[in-house]
């Protein structure tokens, strides 16, 4: 992953030794971290940030800056260069704490949802936030990665193995809108079906990763969890796009959740106990709860909402118990 330019997007004006001191700094952070990078393409793209020179005078200047920093060279022809395992990142200007623990929890709480590539990219700036952190002893920020979880109401698991070989290939077809030719089993089930899939988008749920891709030649996006995936490989022809998929609705239309019928109307009497347990935090947008008389001179709440009929909402409903009285959906 190529890093921005020091400031702006090209590079600024000034004297020939200014330029220079300007060009190899830009060099140092094209460096990729684990993979080479060719000599040729590390050209084009300090020629992209208006740095115009020479393929020669990049190569010297790669070699003059392997002597002072810890970068190498695979020696092949052409050459591909990247910086050496556990070399510290040259970043500038210095990480400021608030970007320090910004990048902390990224790395705790998206990474699982980054291309790998980012992630092995990153890696030197989660160390250099960690660092500077911990140069922070004074400030409320150090310590804040550790006051702070991410949690749910179901019971905790331990999210299902992905082979990373296959994860990086799922994530690089998406980034480049590529198609995949995959190999998949189903739920509970010893049958291994084979699928062309056209990558949408990424959705993580309880530390499950769904895909939602096109299949084939249909139209309609289907989920598929990542770690059910045999075997994954890029199709180098474009994917296929959903013109009007928008990942938010797929979602609020129960597109991750198993469905048990369409969209239904839900109506449920709930003792007044629970009460605060409808109002906190809503099942739909259009939810309605009003306070109503029972028949044995109690007071109760009477639910109403629109949403997708679905096990989750099954469950839900007799979490309750004793609590919920009646409740009925009616399709629309």
């Amino acid at each position: 992953m190529s890093r921005p330019p020091l400031s702006g997007s090209r590079k600024p004006e000034g004297n020939a030794a200014f330029d220079a001191v300007a060009r190899l700094i830009q060099l140092l952070q094209l460096i990729p971290r684990r993979r080479k990078k060719p000599v040729r393409q590390l050209h084009e793209e300090l020629a992209d940030l208006g740095y115009r020179t020479t393929l020669r005078t990049v190569q010297r200047d790669l070699e003059k800056l392997a002597e002072r920093f810890p970068i190498e060279s695979d020696g092949a022809k052409p050459a591909g260069w990247r910086w050496s395992e556990g070399a510290t990142d040259v970043s500038l200007p210095v990480m400021e704490p608030s970007v320090a623990l910004t990048f902390l929890v990224l790395q705790e709480h998206v990474r699982h949802l980054l291309p790998p590539q980012v992630v092995e990219d990153l890696q030197p700036r989660f160390e250099e936030a960690r660092r500077t952190l911990e140069r922070q002893p004074d400030s409320g920020l150090r310590r804040w990665p550790q006051r702070i979880a991410v949690t749910s109401r179901s019971l905790p698991m331990i999210p299902p193995d992905i082979d990373p070989a296959i994860q990086r290939t799922v994530f690089d077809a998406l980034a480049r809108r590529r198609q995949l030719q995959l190999k998949y089993r189903p739920y509970a089930s010893d049958t291994i079906n084979a699928y062309v899939l056209h990558p949408q988008g990424l959705i993580a749920r309880e530390g499950v990763i769904y895909l939602v891709a096109l299949v084939a030649d249909y139209n309609d996006p289907r989920s598929l969890v990542l770690h059910r995936f045999v075997s994954a490989d890029v199709v180098e022809s474009p994917a296929r796009e959903s013109p009007d998929f928008d990942i938010d609705r797929y979602i609020t239309e129960g597109g991750v959740a198993i469905a048990t019928g369409g969209q239904v109307r839900l109506e449920a009497v709930f003792r007044s106990a629970r009460a605060h347990a409808l109002t906190e935090s809503r099942i739909s947008h259009d939810q309605r709860v009003e306070l109503i008389p029972l028949p044995d001179g109690s007071t109760g709440h009477r639910l109403t909402a629109t949403l997708q009929d679905t096990l989750q909402l099954t469950w839900w409903l007799q979490s309750f118990g004793d609590e919920l009285i009646e409740s009925s959906k009616t399709p629309i």
